[in-house]
């Protein structure tokens, strides 16, 4: 091959994808929808796709990264900390009984809940989100029974937002002091939810490149 064709080759917006000689012409498929691959196709991490899986895991990672991701996020994991707590609080009320290892499931779901909203990107600001929220999820469970204590004991005490914002914040604390299990539950729960929202795998996305059957020839 000529130097100047070698160029022209390196230039161009395809690159050949060579098969076995004993590959069937038009074998190769996308690996996200399975459509059959003709004429050209697109890669994914590495992985051959189709022009339009292509566009829409670009459109999807635009769509989970920013601001609009983070917010998205933000709520999906508040709407999970509220319905965990509102579920414990049901369960603590149908069977009195006070069972740590449910709370520390609420926070898990928590976690997944903000790695939904984030369409799995993960990132330090996920990790951030699912953080707080968790520790406020199982903080919240707890909350109910603890206003009841403060608002009929002897000495009652007002419940103003000040109040309730400082037993959120020091509830699973005290908790995990007065049942060492019950903080390692609620210890592990927040490793969950900072773990599960660790960064994704990066998408790594390029073409089109032609498609070429056993013999070598482009196809159309």
């Amino acid at each position: 091959m000529s130097s100047d064709e070698t160029s022209s080759r390196a230039g161009s917006q395809f690159e050949p994808l060579t098969f076995e000689a004993s590959a069937a012409p038009g074998a190769a498929a996308c690996h996200k929808c399975g459509t059959v691959l003709r004429g050209s196709y697109h890669m994914i991490n590495e992985r051959m796709s189709c022009g339009p899986c292509r566009f829409a895991a670009e459109e999807q990672l635009g769509g989970g990264t920013g601001l609009g991701g983070l917010a998205r996020a933000t709520v999906f994991g508040a709407g999970a900390a509220v319905l965990g707590a509102a579920g414990y609080y049901a369960f603590v009320k149908l069977t009195n009984v006070e069972w740590a290892l449910l709370t520390a499931l609420v926070g898990l779901g928590v976690g997944m809940a903000v790695r939904v909203g984030s369409r799995g990107h993960g990132g330090r600001k996920f990790q951030v989100v699912a953080l707080a929220l968790t520790y406020l999820a199982m903080s919240g469970a707890y909350l109910p029974f603890i206003v009841a204590e403060l608002t009929t004991g002897p000495e009652t005490v007002a419940i103003t937002p000040g109040v309730l914002l400082t037993w959120l914040v020091k509830t699973p604390i005290f908790v995990g002091l007065a049942s060492p299990i019950s903080g390692l539950f609620i210890a592990y729960a927040l490793y969950r939810g900072w773990k599960s929202n660790a960064a994704g795998i990066p998408l790594a996305v390029s073409g089109p490149f032609r498609l070429q059957d056993a013999a070598g020839r482009g196809t159309a």
